[in-house]
């Protein structure tokens, strides 16, 4: 089968849609685990994150799920996918 250009096309926006629904999400769970005090979610991010409480934000005095660093990361490839910015 060949494809055409506006397959591809379609294609591409379809994974971005994923990517972008996945992302929200993610930085979603950062953001609401101080809010909601959800410990599965900090034990989640301990995995990838060392989550040092200096290192962290704080939103009322609870530290985000995942350090500075990593929440700008996840943060940036967000506004990324919602600006449209090619890889």
């Amino acid at each position: 089968m060949i494809r055409t250009n506006r397959m591809v096309s379609g294609d591409r926006n379809a994974t971005r849609q994923v990517f972008l629904a996945m992302t929200t999400l993610w930085c979603g769970a950062i953001l609401l685990a101080p809010a909601a005090a959800l410990e599965s979610v900090y034990a989640f991010f301990s995995l990838i994150c060392h989550q040092l409480p200096d290192r962290t934000w704080h939103i009322d005095g609870h530290p985000l799920a995942v350090c500075i660093r990593c929440t700008s990361i996840y943060g940036g490839f967000l506004v990324a996918l919602i600006l449209g910015v090619p890889a």
